[in-house]
């Protein structure tokens, strides 16, 4: 192609370039430089040289672009593409200047959800606290932006974030998408802490450190299927969009398995009678049709064989005890007459487990009232927000053995979140929760990124987070998938008496 290059002019030279510009991406740098040293660093060499910077520019690697486009100013000062490599080295040095111990964070720290934000804060405080403290590690700052739950403003807080040239940023916890637009289309990476599903969709800049209900899902019915071999399953949830997310991916899940679910009903959340939907899950809501009632001594009858010998022979050897025999009958098969009669059908239990996606308080009015109607022996599963003392309490009797996933389990045997609670007690006087908890390692992975001598660029630290694998954290091992996905295994709780246990 260089051959060509050197012989062609107009627009064969410009079809040339195209196939030197696929070329180049094949090749890395030591490659290059051995050609073009071959070739004496005559005038074809300034242009590879040059397509080769353009290349990695377009890969967001600023600075192999910044230095290969550099030498081929000096070298070729006259060529007809040196304009446009100073001005994209230009460009370059001015987008990627940043202040690369810097990290900003969005949190929403007055309006509604502002207690959430107060607790993320602590968890990055904690962590900036212990980072810097090792002696050997850079001096990280922090700079704070209170979104207010507000997305118009956290999108202007990433602006003013990035004319205060932060490495990444850290959050938001709510109102996420106009923040992870603004921080994708000028290039900051922001690691959000949100359970918005598609929200890392946005970009390549954008990532999500918080678990999903998918993720959740995912964690329940593993377990129940591989680990109980549970295979029949019902669900139970309030007819509002965190029911239905939650439902339609268990039922899911359940099918990807090859489970079966056999029984769905919602319920209104104004509802503290949930008898209906109960009774609709085993079959007590609509009346058996007169006609079809005490049938099954009908079939039991028509299905028997009977051998006519046996059945005189037997009535040869009792008949002398007729009364007695009657007696007996009378005591087994009827009741008495001064005892009620009762004609209710059985519940039809036919799952395994039940899946209830609600609210502790809801659960804790829901689980008696299966009781009561007999639902018992099943499995009792829930989403991350049953880890609450709330449930205990209302029902403590029939909850014992329920199982819920979580992000974060302050009582884990993990001497690292041992050691993270102690501290963070000392420092605040109070027990970290989960939003503390991951606040505290998405500060944590990034001072580390930042801290790398190698990592110059935003774009680095874009590449870094993509490249984590199995970051040991208090919340587990995190690892982030090509789409800027989390992927980690949630802990899985069960109640035992008053307590929650780590069941792994």
């Amino acid at each position: 192609y260089i051959l060509s290059y050197e012989k062609s002019k107009g627009l064969e030279r410009e079809a040339v370039i195209e196939k030197l510009k696929e070329a180049v991406v094949q090749l890395d740098k030591a490659d290059i430089m051995s050609i073009i040293k071959y070739m004496g660093y005559k005038p074809p060499a300034g242009m590879l040289m040059y397509l080769y910077g353009l290349k990695k520019a377009e890969a967001e690697q600023y600075d192999d672009a910044i230095i290969m486009l550099s030498d081929f100013v000096d070298r070729f000062p006259e060529h007809h593409c040196a304009v446009k490599a100073k001005n994209i080295i230009e460009e370059l040095s001015t987008k990627s200047v940043y202040s690369r111990y810097t990290i900003g964070c969005l949190l929403p720290l007055s309006g509604s959800y502002k207690d959430f934000g107060c607790k993320a804060l602590k968890g990055i405080e904690l962590a900036l606290g212990q980072f810097c403290s090792q002696g050997d590690q850079q001096s990280i700052k922090i700079i704070i932006k209170d979104t207010g739950s507000d997305p118009d403003v956290a999108a202007n807080a990433v602006k003013e974030l990035f004319e205060e040239h932060v490495a990444a940023i850290i959050g938001p916890i709510f109102t996420v998408e106009t923040a992870a637009l603004e921080a994708q289309n000028r290039g900051i990476p922001i690691v959000t802490i949100t359970q918005k599903d598609n929200i890392a969709d946005i970009g390549d800049y954008v990532f999500r450190n918080f678990f999903s209900p998918k993720m959740q899902v995912e964690t329940i019915v593993s377990y129940a299927i591989e680990e109980l071999g549970l295979k029949n399953f019902a669900i139970l949830y309030p007819n509002e969009n965190y029911g239905k997310v939650f439902m339609n991916l268990f039922w899911d899940e359940v099918m990807a398995y090859d489970g079966k679910v056999v029984g769905v009903e919602s319920y209104e959340l104004d509802s503290t009678d949930f008898a209906d939907p109960i009774k609709k899950l085993v079959g007590l809501y609509y009346e058996l049709p007169e006609d079809l009632k005490n049938t099954d001594d009908l079939i039991e009858d028509e299905d028997k064989s009977y051998d006519f010998d046996e059945v005189e022979n037997e009535i040869d050897a009792e008949g002398e005890n007729e009364e007695e025999e009657i007696d007996k009958v009378d005591e087994e098969n009827y009741r008495e007459k001064d005892e009620p009669f009762n004609d209710e059908p059985e519940p039809i239990v036919d799952f395994d487990a039940i899946f209830i996606p609600d609210s502790p308080k809801r659960a804790g009015l829901i689980i008696p009232q299966l009781s009561f109607y007999d639902v018992d022996n099943v499995y009792l599963f829930g989403t991350n927000l049953w880890r609450s003392d709330i449930l205990i309490k209302m029902a403590r009797q029939y909850v014992q053995n329920a199982i819920m996933p979580d992000i974060f389990f302050a009582e884990s045997s993990s001497e690292k979140v041992r050691d993270f609670v102690r501290t963070f007690e000392k420092t605040f006087m109070e027990k970290p929760g989960f939003i503390e908890a991951v606040a505290y390692d998405t500060a944590m992975m990034l001072f580390q990124i930042v801290s790398r001598p190698d990592v110059r660029f935003r774009s680095a630290v874009k590449n870094e987070l993509k490249k984590l694998s199995n970051f040991q954290g208090v919340t587990g091992l995190t690892s982030f998938d090509n789409n800027g996905e989390l992927r980690k295994d949630l802990y899985l709780l069960k109640i035992k008496g008053n307590k929650f246990i780590e069941l792994k």
